[in-house]
Order: C-alpha cells, then sequence, then structure tokens
C-alpha cells in the first residue's frame, strides 16, 4: 500500500513486504534523508492506524494529539482532530468510536507529520503503544515502525546523556565589576 504525501510518495514503503524488518530498517530506512525518514514514520503510522483494530486507533490519535494545541489541530484534516478534543475535553480527550468514523488514514498521516515537526522527542513512547498491542504484535509494519521509533529514541537519548554530562562551569567573577 503506498498513501501519497505532500505531492510525493514513499516507494521504498512497497519493499517493507519484501524484507525482513531489522533489514528493511537497516538499509532503507538508515540510507533516507531525515526528511524522507520522517515521511517514512508519518506514513508507517498510518499503515499501522489502518491495520489497527477501533480501540488501538483511538489510543494513537489521542497519543498523537497530545502535544498538539488547537490551532495546530485546527490545521490539520479540516480541523477533525480539533473536534475530537473539544467534544470529548481539551485536556483529557475520550475518543468514541463515533470520532474514529471521521478520521482517514491521511489525516494519522499528516498528523503525524505536524508531531514531528513540533518536537524529536514527541514520538517516542509511541513504540511503547504499539508494542502493548496483541493484535499488532505480528504485523510487519507494526514491527518496523517499532524498530525504527526505539532506535530513534535510544539516539536522542544518548545525545541528551551526552549534553547533560558535560559539566558547565559558569565564570566566577571574584572582583566586583
Amino acid at each position: 500500500m503506498t498513501i501519497e504525501y505532500q505531492d510525493s510518495s514513499v516507494e521504498s514503503l512497497l519493499t517493507l513486504e519484501d524484507m525482513p524488518a531489522e533489514q528493511f530498517v537497516e538499509q532503507v530506512y538508515a540510507s533516507a534523508t531525515p526528511p524522507e525518514r520522517d515521511d517514512m514514520v508519518s506514513l508507517l503510522v498510518g499503515q499501522v492506524y489502518q491495520a489497527a483494530p477501533p480501540s488501538v486507533r483511538g489510543a494513537l490519535i489521542k497519543y498523537l494529539m497530545q502535544p498538539l494545541g488547537a490551532l495546530s489541530l485546527l490545521s490539520i484534516a479540516n480541523g477533525v482532530f480539533a473536534g475530537i478534543r473539544f467534544q470529548g475535553g481539551f485536556y483529557n480527550p475520550q475518543i468514541r468510536l463515533e470520532d474514529l468514523q471521521g478520521v482517514r488514514v491521511e489525516d494519522v498521516v499528516a498528523l503525524t507529520h505536524r508531531v514531528q515537526q513540533v518536537s524529536l522527542h514527541a514520538l517516542n513512547g509511541l513504540a511503547h503503544l504499539l508494542a502493548s498491542s496483541p493484535t499488532l504484535a505480528s504485523s510487519v509494519v507494526a514491527m518496523v515502525l517499532i524498530k525504527i521509533l526505539s532506535d530513534r529514541a535510544k539516539i536522542y537519548h544518548d545525545d541528551d546523556s551526552r549534553i547533560r554530562s558535560v559539566p558547565h562551569f559558569p565564570e566566577r567573577r571574584t572582583h566586583p565589576v
């Protein structure tokens, strides 16, 4: 399945069914440019959404909406996510089955893309959400997405640790200026 994304499609996702998840991540994802990687992640989330049962779809949308404010949600998919957020309560939206009826795969791809623009760390916990779903555990697409998100989270965590481990000694002034 290829989902059109911003006037281009990520053709490399077609090879997903032809190779193991680890090999896909090591060869295809690793060789992509950062914008292509973000597109791949967005498309993979869309594919996972399409294959997921309604309960997981609701949890996925709720997770993706968390880091975004009202204006961002209004600007994505003709405001479908803002409608969900305001209908169920702004700070703790409850996603109902009826809410999922109006959400298309392309909307979830756009939502994921916006979340990645907001924060590099915003998708870090998504791998845990996907891994906890027994229905997605056997999905090749979900396994690839979990691997990519886990690797990205580890890289970001390592970078943060390195930054925090550099000692910072502010200049001390011994004489008044």
